[in-house]
């Protein structure tokens, strides 16, 4: 723009510099958009913009390398093999990848599209190209922040793509993937003692690798700061992300419902859990779990949410929300008419101090995807824990 080479220069001259200090076998990934030896890849996409930019306008054919080479580590598919294998193990994690893609491909993450666009046409990978379109349906169907501005990068994929047979793949895709046929994958928590498999932790974000959960240590204490020295000794093997996972939920063997352990989940300001998906057929089901909570909870922020994706639309959300301590349920229903009949919700008193049931009968009428978010939010930004058991899912008709 201002025809300067000395600002060139420098650009090149920093580059450079970063890729001396920032790759090589020290590193477990080759990018030099990394956080403490990790990174997130919507961190990568940002630095793929800059290599984007000064390519086109200066034709340098190093930007295109080094493009390339960030690229290849956002899609190292290690980022994403814990989630596929914990959400979505229906299927190979090589197919089910383009699913996890489009949840780190929203908000921020959408510059994904325009990248994987250029990557797919520059160097003649009509197939990343067709990873992009799947991803970016997977999260429009996920129904998360679908009206984002930032969304709008999704149609850098689109173009002239037949979107009608998009939608039917990609919700096949979904189907298949979810692990869950009519039930809930460990519900009740007992498949692991230290682990809260097949659930997710969406303030983690990250995918890590799987030799973290052989390594890291669950201790059970009240004060979440001393879990960060463990953290501290992983930081090379995982992402800051899956740090604040370890910090959010973990099991419990003191406190559970009928038997141990729970997962707990601890809060400063808002965090929520999700389990893998299940796909239902038409009937009537319900869908019910304990919980028990104590701290500064805001009741009327903390819910749990049924999100239900029926063939050819966006996620339903339907939430309730406990009014107080000991008081009724709300319903709220997200994203368009209620497309579930005959939705009873309700908290149910039990005989085990500070815990409850809650509960969801409803009438399904199509083959869909269903599954269970719960929110703890707290008061002024200061900690509550919430402790989760017994989720179950059965069709009663």
């Amino acid at each position: 723009i201002t025809g300067d080479t000395a600002i060139l220069d420098r650009f090149f001259v920093q580059l450079a510099r970063a890729e001396k200090e920032n790759l090589g076998p020290d590193f477990k990934d080759q990018t030099i958009f990394h956080w403490h030896g990790r990174c997130d890849p919507f961190h990568i996409w940002y630095g793929c913009l800059a290599f984007y930019q000064m390519y086109q306008l200066t034709g340098q054919e190093e930007l295109l390398k080094a493009f390339k080479r960030e690229m290849d580590a956002s899609l190292n598919m290690d980022f994403f093999r814990h989630d596929l294998n914990e959400l979505w193990f229906g299927v190979a994690n090589e197919k089910a990848w383009p699913i996890q893609l489009g949840f780190h491909s929203h908000h921020r993450g959408s510059l994904f599209y325009p990248m994987m666009r250029f990557y797919a046409e520059k160097f003649n990978k009509p197939e990343y190209l067709k990873i992009a379109q799947i991803a970016a349906y997977a999260q429009f169907l996920r129904g998360d922040n679908y009206s984002e501005p930032m969304d709008i990068f999704r149609t850098s994929v689109l173009g002239d793509a037949d979107e009608k047979r998009l939608l039917e793949e990609t919700l096949q895709l979904r189907r298949d993937a979810a692990p869950g046929k009519g039930t809930i994958i460990n519900g009740d928590f007992s498949i692991d003692n230290k682990w809260f498999k097949h659930w997710h932790v969406p303030a983690d974000r990250q995918m890590s690798y799987d030799d973290v959960m052989e390594s890291w240590p669950l201790p059970e204490v009240k004060d979440l700061k001393k879990i960060t020295a463990e953290h501290k000794k992983l930081e090379k093997l995982v992402s800051p992300w899956r740090g604040y996972a370890r910090k959010y939920a973990y099991m419990d063997h003191k406190e559970f419902f009928t038997a141990p352990p729970s997962l707990k989940i601890t809060s400063f300001g808002s965090v929520a859990v999700e389990c893998a998906p299940a796909v239902i057929t038409p009937g009537v089901w319900k869908f019910s779990g304990a919980f028990k909570c104590i701290g500064n909870i805001d009741h009327p922020k903390t819910n749990f949410t049924l999100c239900y994706t029926e063939e050819k639309e966006k996620t339903r959300a339907y939430r309730i929300k406990p009014l107080s301590p000991d008081g009724p349920a709300e319903l709220n229903i997200w994203h368009g008419e209620p497309i579930l009949k005959d939705v009873s919700v309700k908290f149910i008193a039990t005989d085990k101090p500070g815990w409850r049931k809650f509960e969801y009968v409803f009438r399904n009428q199509a083959t869909a995807l269903i599954t269970l978010k719960s929110f703890l939010r707290t008061q002024g930004g200061k900690d509550a824990v919430m402790w989760l058991d017994d989720i179950k899912l059965e069709r009663i008709k």
